[in-house]
């Protein structure tokens, strides 16, 4: 690593407060992402670019709402079932998801996603790739001392740019409420200026090269009441894409992710699973045992047009318009202490008190839908998640590739849809 001084180019940037829970009417210039909610909260509307950008004063570059379904070739024979697992998981949430359809519809007038700022981009061109991508794997070669103290970005000198390489693998953060301007060189693309928003932080690496630098943060700030992850499940789709992601090749890496070290007695975990039985099963049998949570929930993001119709059919054999979040609850590791050794019965003799578990707090199944955006966009969750976490809580998404007001991301994308390339003027 290099043994130069961490300069940067700060820039303050405008912070509008954005107001929860309020009329939109309320702050003019802050658009909110929740557009519709039922009155039990189940089934809520949400829009996606709204979500992420927040309160930022520029606007996240999207692409064009869906106006209508894909059409989807169908098997001839009605008859086959490509998969029976999924098809079974399908028939427990079906009920689900076309009763929260039905509310939002009675309840919501409307385009289901407020108005974009598209991303003009030509058939078949893709993303730029992410600024680290040229030189990744070099990237694994630097050694990078445990338990060096964060770097807060307020500290650093005004005007002058930093290297990659003097933050990776290191904890990047902003404690101030005000979005920071943070310019980062590299060897290969120059020069781009990140938006930082306010109380956010970042670990910048891929996550089997950080995993000692994730644990030491989180020892130092007490552990999370939250973690959120949205694996790169192998599949055809990000395959395909030009502008996906890179998948995970050995999805038992996850196990290395040490949760079981790194979360508070009740912290809730949400993990993101596509629609392939076997990464349900693998999250649910495999990576929450070893974290030592207990599963207390799902909620489902249902894909939809700008008119409110699923992007598929919701009973087709070949995609489902859908993705499932797996929440987990951490149990306490000690003990909880009996109240009485002995109870007595009504002939008066003590016999010894039966040892009572402690029950789970449960989270209840909710229907998020939204019209997507890119490729593997997912809304964001801070508004929907806040109520059932402490007050002032630690939370985290890994594999995350945009930052979150008060939230640790951890990833080798951490800050890709914060780069200046992806927003516009407000």
């Amino acid at each position: 690593m290099s043994a130069s001084p961490r300069p940067e180019a700060m820039v303050q940037l405008p912070h509008y407060a954005a107001t929860q829970g309020t009329c939109i009417m309320d702050v003019p210039a802050v658009a909110q992402p929740i557009l519709y909610r039922t009155t039990d909260t189940n089934a809520i509307l949400i829009d996606i670019p709204t979500s992420i950008s927040r309160s930022c004063p520029q606007k996240l570059l999207s692409a064009a709402p869906l106006d209508r379904p894909y059409a989807l070739p169908e098997p001839k024979d009605p008859s086959i079932v490509f998969n029976q697992e999924l098809l079974d998981f399908h028939q427990t949430i079906r009920e689900v998801i076309l009763a929260a359809l039905r509310s939002l519809r009675m309840g919501y007038q409307g385009e289901w996603c407020l108005q974009r700022r598209i991303r003009e981009m030509a058939l078949g061109e893709s993303l730029p790739p992410f600024m680290t991508a040229d030189f990744k794997a070099n990237l694994n070669l630097l050694q990078v001392p445990v338990g060096q103290e964060p770097l807060d970005i307020t500290e650093l000198q005004h005007g002058v740019c930093i290297d990659i390489t003097d933050i990776y693998n290191c904890i990047v953060r902003n404690p101030s409420p005000v979005f920071h301007g943070l310019t980062i060189t590299t060897p290969a693309n120059g020069r781009d200026i990140f938006t930082i928003p306010p109380g956010s932080s970042f670990l910048l690496a891929p996550f089997q090269a950080s995993i000692d630098t994730f644990a030491d943060y989180a020892s130092r700030i007490g552990k999370f009441d939250f973690v959120l992850l949205d694996p790169p499940w192998p599949n055809r789709s990000a395959e395909r894409s030009k502008a996906a992601y890179e998948t995970l090749l050995n999805t038992k890496d996850l196990l290395r992710i040490p949760l079981e070290i790194s979360l508070r007695d009740d912290a809730l975990v949400g993990v993101w699973v596509t629609n392939k039985p076997k990464w349900r099963k693998f999250v649910l049998e495999r990576l929450f045992p070893k974290w030592g949570i207990v599963p207390v929930g799902e909620w489902i993001w249902l894909k939809v047009t700008k008119f409110g119709e699923p992007i598929f059919d919701l009973d087709s054999v070949m995609r489902k318009p859908y993705e499932v979040l797996l929440f987990g609850r951490r149990m306490p590791r000690r003990p909880i202490a009996k109240t009485r050794k002995y109870r007595r019965g009504p002939d008066g003799m003590p016999f010894p008190s039966p040892e009572v578990e402690p029950s789970p707090r449960m989270l209840p199944t909710k229907v998020i839908t939204a019209v997507p955006d890119l490729h593997s966009r997912k809304p964001c969750l801070k508004d929907l998640i806040k109520n059932y976490l402490p007050m002032n809580h630690n939370a985290c998404e890994i594999f995350g590739r945009h930052l979150v007001e008060g939230w640790l991301t951890w990833g080798d994308e951490a800050i890709r849809f914060n780069a200046s390339e992806h927003w516009a003027p407000g």
